[in-house]
């Protein structure tokens, strides 16, 4: 049997499916005395695409996933890495310091700091 002919009586079996619902990267979420940490694992994401956004409690992480341009042209026979946008929203149920967010991009993981709000204390003035 020749290469051709086992391509084409696999073509047969083989289905490619490309994802059909958004990709929403996988997060962990943990908290320290001090900050909440959200890691994001986003390989293969454009740094220039990331977006990170704190609003009313809610903490909204977008991207693009891009494969890099091939050379030679290619026939999928599987697809399982979910290429193009995503998004992830988290909301926060604590009280925070917006202002001390601060987030990284690291070798695919993007890192995100949220510092917790520190009591502060009210001064009484008399009327």
């Amino acid at each position: 049997m020749e290469w051709r002919e086992i391509e084409e009586f696999w073509e047969g079996f083989i289905m490619v499916r490309r994802p059909t619902r958004a990709y929403h990267p996988p997060t962990n979420l943990y908290e320290t005395e001090d900050e909440f940490v959200v890691m994001v694992a986003v390989s293969m994401a454009d740094r220039e695409s990331l977006r990170v956004v704190y609003e009313a409690g809610t903490l909204l992480i977008q991207g693009q996933r891009s494969e890099p341009e091939a050379e030679v042209p290619k026939r999928y026979h599987l697809i399982e890495i979910a290429l193009g946008p995503f998004e992830r929203r988290i909301v926060i149920n604590a009280e925070i310091d917006p202002d001390g967010i601060r987030s990284t991009y690291t070798e695919g993981m993007l890192t995100i700091r949220i510092p917790k709000a520190k009591p502060r204390e009210i001064e009484v003035r008399e009327d």
